[in-house]
């Protein structure tokens, strides 16, 4: 048989390591690369753990340093929405800017025809189109984070567990002897491993300067930290005492000030921009369309009528949804499919 030839982003975890064994038992010929995003020496790089798995596996594996394009594009993104008041979703970004473009050019490179991640999706065709769909396992599914992908990055893509279940995934690491079969998943930002994401923005030169609480009528309430250090939604750690709950409903980052209200903020109508289509092409998408739509990638699922409004999307919900955050991003599904995203204005 003549092996088809792969490239893996590795990362060292459980999910790439067990990737690359289920595909080189598929019959492809696997070829690893560990991106090296930071060089921060109190962290572990990922190619040590990537190294352990390749040579228990006896695969090749190539080791790329992109510290300095990441930061120019998914750190400094991530500064320059925050300081404006938005809250990003620095994966989506580095997915479609960073990760997916180097691993489809270190695909060239090496000579192969096809690319894989260790995502939990699927890939489905519709029409002539390719689209990512939900994985078999909801609770880890990854489709929200890869509605920006073109369609000639989609065409090359392999996502391995996408028909797995994490449980499944460990276990069969395990029985197969692959390194870090326990290790447990993180749920940090890549480049701010211990959560502390205002750290980051202070350590990278942003001026925190405090700001001040007002209330929906402008009415100033109190002193507040920088604007950047608090998202819509949010109740605690406000570090303000009212006498009530009080919630975050807005944050202005022209005047650092922070809007306050006990009403917990609910959004029916919200509206995406920079919108990219997947299984639907641009300009063939039905206006209105039932669809459903995720606000965040932690969040449920809400039924929504989907409406293309010039540039923009408009998404009614039909009932309303908690804190809708501009700078997120927006992903709208039919069933398990992505049709399209946009990012929340």
């Amino acid at each position: 048989m003549n092996k088809k030839r792969i490239a893996l982003a590795m990362s060292g975890g459980v999910d790439s390591s067990l990737s690359a064994r289920l595909l080189m038992d598929a019959g492809y010929e696997v070829a690893g690369v560990t991106f090296l995003v930071h060089h921060d020496p109190a962290l572990t790089p990922p190619s040590v753990g990537a190294e352990a798995v390749c040579r228990s596996l006896n695969i090749p594996l190539t080791v790329l340093d992109i510290a300095e394009d990441f930061a120019a594009t998914v750190k400094a993104d991530f500064i320059k929405e925050y300081a404006a008041g938005r809250t990003p979703n620095p994966c989506v970004l580095c997915n479609r800017t960073i990760k997916f473009p180097y691993l489809m050019k270190f695909a060239d490179g090496a000579g192969c025809d096809y690319a894989a991640t260790g995502h939990y999706a699927r890939l489905i065709r519709c029409g002539s189109r390719i689209a990512v769909a939900k994985a078999k396992d909801l609770s880890k599914d990854q489709s929200y984070m890869l509605w920006q992908l073109p369609q000639e990055t989609l065409s090359r893509l392999v996502f391995p567990l996408g028909e797995y279940t994490k449980d499944e995934v460990r276990e069969m690491a395990q029985a197969a002897g692959i390194p870090g079969a326990k290790t447990k998943d993180s749920q940090d930002i890549c480049f701010i491993p211990h959560g502390d994401y205002t750290k980051f923005l202070a350590e990278a030169g942003m001026d925190l300067t405090p700001g001040q609480f007002i209330d929906e009528n402008g009415n100033v309430l109190g002193p507040s930290k920088h604007q950047a250090c608090y998202t819509v939604g949010q109740r605690r750690g406000l570090g303000i005492a009212l006498g009530q709950h009080m919630f975050v409903t807005a944050r202005d980052a022209k005047n650092n000030r922070i809007t306050i209200s006990p009403t917990d903020p609910y959004g029916k109508t919200v509206y995406a921009e920079d919108v990219r289509y997947m299984a639907a092409a641009p300009g063939d998408l039905d206006s209105p369309r039932r669809l459903s739509v995720k606000l965040r990638y932690a969040r449920a699922e809400f039924p929504c009528t989907a409406v293309i409004d010039g540039d923009r999307l408009r998404v009614d919900l039909d009932d309303p949804a908690r804190a809708p955050s501009p700078g997120q991003s927006l992903v709208l599904y039919d069933g398990d499919t992505v049709v399209a995203g946009g990012i929340i204005v």
